[in-house]
C-alpha cells in the first residue's frame, strides 16, 4: 500500500489533475481526478486506522447545508464540490496518518521546484512563477508549508537546505502573502531562539540570488519592478499594496451585512456576478452561510494554534503550519475546494494530535519509572 500512498500524494500534493487541464487535456484530467479520490477512498477503507476530523465534518454539514439552500450557481457545481470535501475530510486522515514528517517535506519540494522549471524553460511575460500550480499565490503556500515542514526535519543540512530551497522558490512567486507570512514566522522563530535567525540570513541570500539571477528567471513583471523599487529605496512599501486583498473584500461587505445571520447562499462572494471572488475564506463563509458556520471555522483554527503552541520549543514546525494555513486563508476563498491546502490542514491537525499522545506515553512512563512501576490511584490509566 505505500506504492498506493505515494501516487496519491503525488496527485494531490502535485496538482496533477488541474495541471493537465491547464494543458489542454480536459478528459484525461477529469480521470486522474477521479483516480485520484477513488484510490483515496479504497486506501481508507484498506488502513482505516484513524477516525475522520470531526470539526471539519460539522463544519462542512453546516455550510454546505445552510449555503445550499440560496444556491446561487449550478447544481452540479455545488454537489460535486460538496462531495470531494467530504471525501477528503473522511478518507485523508488515514493517509495523512501514514505520511511522515519526510515524506511530506519530500512531495511538497518535489512539487515546489517545478516553481524554478517554469521560467527557465518555459518564460513568459507574467514575471511570477507557479510550476505545477497555475496560481503564484498557491504555488507560494506550497512553500509555505514546506518550509514550516523543513523545520520538522532532524537532519540539520537537509533542514537547512529546504528553508533555502522553499524560501527562494516561493520569492519567485511574488506572492506578498508569502512574503508576509514567512517574515511573521521566522520573527516568532528567532524570537524563541536568537539562533533562528539564520532562517532570516537564509532569507536574504535567497533574495540576493533572485536579484542576481533576475535575467535568467525572466522576472520582468509589474510586481518584481515594485519589489525592486522597494529595496533601491525608489518606492515604499505601501506601493507593494496596490489592488491589495483589502480592496477586494470592502466590495463584499455591504452584501455579508445584508445577511449575516443565513448568509447569501453558495456561490454569492465567489465572484459569479462580479468577475472577482471575495479571496478571504473566512468572508466566504460567513457570507454564504452566516454566521454559525464561521464561528466553527474561526474557533477551529484559534483552538489548532493554541493546541499546537505548547510544542513551540520541540515540534515548532506544527504551530506555524497551523499558523501559516489559518494566514493564507485571509487571502483565498479556496478553503472547500484546494484540495492542497485542505490537506495540509489535515495534517497539521493529524500530527498535532498525534504530538498530545507521544508527550502523555511519555509522562506515564516517567510516573511508572518514579513509583518503580506501581501507579498511584491518581496515575492509574
Amino acid at each position: 500500500m505505500q506504492y498506493i500512498r505515494y501516487i496519491i500524494l503525488s496527485l494531490f500534493f502535485w496538482n496533477i489533475p488541474s495541471f493537465t487541464l491547464n494543458l489542454g487535456y480536459s478528459d484525461l484530467s477529469s480521470i486522474l481526478s477521479y483516480l485520484s479520490f477513488i484510490l483515496l477512498i479504497a486506501y481508507h477503507i484498506s488502513n482505516a486506522k484513524s477516525t475522520p476530523i470531526r470539526p471539519l465534518i460539522w463544519l462542512g454539514i453546516l455550510y454546505y447545508l445552510i449555503a445550499g439552500l440560496q444556491l446561487k450557481t449550478d447544481l452540479e457545481i455545488y454537489m460535486l464540490e460538496a462531495v470531494k470535501f467530504f471525501i477528503i475530510v473522511i478518507c485523508s486522515n488515514t493517509l495523512l496518518k501514514d505520511c511522515t514528517e519526510k515524506d511530506f517535506f519530500m512531495f511538497l519540494l518535489v512539487g515546489s521546484l517545478s516553481i524554478i522549471i517554469q521560467p527557465l524553460f518555459f518564460p513568459d511575460n507574467y514575471g511570477r512563477a507557479s510550476g505545477l500550480y497555475i496560481n503564484p499565490n498557491y504555488a507560494g503556500f506550497v512553500c509555505l508549508i514546506g518550509y514550516c515542514g523543513s523545520l520538522g526535519l532532524q537532519n540539520h543540512y537537509v533542514k537547512r537546505t529546504g528553508q533555502f530551497l522553499f524560501s527562494f522558490l516561493g520569492l519567485l512567486t511574488f506572492s506578498r502573502t508569502f512574503i508576509l507570512i514567512w517574515v511573521i514566522l521566522n520573527l516568532i522563530h528567532a524570537s524563541v531562539n536568537l539562533k533562528n535567525i539564520k532562517g532570516l540570513v537564509i532569507g536574504v541570500v535567497a533574495i540576493i540570488g533572485i536579484l542576481s539571477f533576475a535575467k535568467t528567471f525572466n522576472l520582468n513583471g509589474l510586481r518584481f519592478s515594485q519589489f525592486q523599487d522597494v529595496l533601491d529605496s525608489k518606492s515604499k512599501i505601501a506601493d507593494l499594496n496596490q489592488d491589495s486583498r483589502t480592496d477586494t473584500w470592502a466590495k463584499y461587505y455591504d452584501k455579508i451585512l445584508d445577511s449575516p445571520i443565513s448568509g447569501n447562499g453558495f456561490g454569492a462572494l465567489r465572484g459569479i456576478d462580479q468577475g472577482e471572488g471575495v479571496h478571504n475564506s473566512y468572508l466566504l463563509i460567513l457570507g454564504e452561510a452566516g454566521i454559525v458556520p464561521f464561528m466553527v471555522f474561526t474557533i477551529y483554527f484559534i483552538f489548532m494554534i493554541f493546541k499546537s503552541w505548547k510544542f513551540l520549543k520541540t515540534k515548532i514546525h506544527l504551530l506555524f503550519a497551523n499558523i501559516a494555513i489559518a494566514m493564507f486563508l485571509l487571502t483565498s476563498h479556496n478553503f472547500f475546494n484546494n484540495y492542497i491546502i485542505l490537506l495540509s490542514c489535515i495534517w497539521a491537525y493529524n500530527k498535532s494530535y498525534l504530538q498530545s499522545d507521544i508527550d502523555n506515553e511519555e509522562i506515564e512512563v516517567k510516573v511508572e519509572v518514579l513509583y518503580d512501576g506501581v501507579l498511584p490511584k491518581t496515575f492509574s490509566r
